[in-house]
């Protein structure tokens, strides 16, 4: 960690060593303790290393809210890749093109949405893989996420500044198509600490993520309570009965 430097990856470890048996992060009746989250961020970024994502490289996402989503976003900022989240809602030409311009080497779908990025990704040639963000992926051209876990390097440290990107938002469309807005790791952290003192979130606060996760609400929010060492539940989408 450089002189001021402080990443997203730091975050995570600091709350392994000091909120370590908290409860970091519940998805039904998942639940892993900032200790736990950490260990699996660590066996998920050695996967994602294994399988050639170095840092800067873009990871696309097409899937509704879970607990692979925020690990695979603790995974990409140790090994200092760019998670591109998409909006779901998009069709398939709107998927295409935000391929085609982030250029991802990974694309990370849910099984509704496995056709529609197969179709997408065909016009895209930088990806090379995908993976699954569902236990039983329903096309043979994708890899089930479990195959990213590893525990082969997974203490490898990575020199990671607190200037690299962490994800990219696409704006909303300016002149027809949307233009993708870079966050750093530094951006995100300096955010995290204006959302904590504005609402008081602190290592008892509770976040129920209902809003989806490519949205820049859902995720920052999400990341301020990381900060804090406090607890995210995560929901697929709004359920008011669930919720």
């Amino acid at each position: 960690m450089r002189l001021r430097d402080f990443t997203i990856y730091d975050m995570i470890c600091r709350n392994a060593d000091i909120q370590a048996d908290r409860e970091a992060l519940v998805y039904g009746e998942i639940r892993l303790t900032h200790r736990e989250y950490k260990r699996t961020c660590d066996r998920a970024a050695a996967g994602l290393a294994k399988a050639g994502i170095q840092r800067g490289d873009r990871i696309a996402v097409v899937a509704q809210n879970s607990d692979l989503f925020v690990i695979l976003c603790g995974a990409a900022a140790k090994i200092g890749a760019i998670v591109v989240p998409i909006n779901w809602r998009f069709q398939i030409g709107e998927i295409e093109y935000i391929l085609q311009d982030c250029t991802p080497k990974a694309l990370f779908a849910g099984s509704e949405y496995q056709a529609a990025a197969t179709e997408a990704s065909r016009r895209a040639p930088s990806i090379e893989i995908l993976y699954a963000m569902s236990p039983d992926p329903n096309l043979e051209t994708f890899q089930p996420f479990e195959t990213i876990f590893t525990e082969d390097a997974a203490d490898r440290e990575f020199d990671i500044p607190a200037e690299t990107g962490f994800v990219i938002i696409y704006t909303a469309a300016v002149e027809g198509t949307p233009r993708g807005a870079l966050l750093s790791q530094g951006n995100v952290i300096a955010t995290n600490m204006q959302i904590m003192a504005q609402n008081r979130v602190d290592t008892k606060t509770s976040h129920l993520c209902l809003l989806p996760l490519f949205h820049i609400a859902a995720l920052s929010t999400t990341m301020a309570v990381m900060h804090a060492g406090a607890k995210n539940v995560i929901v697929d989408r709004f359920d008011p009965v669930l919720a």
